[in-house]
């Protein structure tokens, strides 16, 4: 039988896993339905003011948005990538620290 205490642990890693995978998950849509979330909404000051973007200069700007958050969703999976291997080799030397002191 669990002890309360392996069962808080198991539950705050859980949660803590969860709220990884929250943070790190990537949306399942398709990048060309991606808004400029500046310019969502009918408060935007463009919008309120009658359109003083042009429609050039506004699909320059959602094409310039998309890059840059390809580059961040990439940068972000480098980072994850990289904690993985580093939690990974950690493992790896844990497993051979115990087993050195098991035997």
């Amino acid at each position: 039988m669990l002890s309360s205490a392996e069962i808080l642990t198991d539950a705050a890693f859980l949660v803590e896993a969860s709220d990884f995978l929250d943070m790190n998950s990537i949306d399942a849509e398709d990048s060309g339905d991606l808004a400029i979330p500046e310019l969502r909404g009918a408060a935007s000051p463009a919008y309120v003011r009658g359109g003083d973007i042009s429609g050039e200069a506004a699909i320059n700007a959602l094409k310039l948005y998309r890059e840059k958050e390809k580059l961040r969703r990439r940068k972000q999976r480098q980072r994850i990538k990289d904690e993985i291997e580093g939690l990974r080799r950690m493992s790896d030397e844990l497993s051979l620290q115990l087993k050195n002191l098991k035997l």
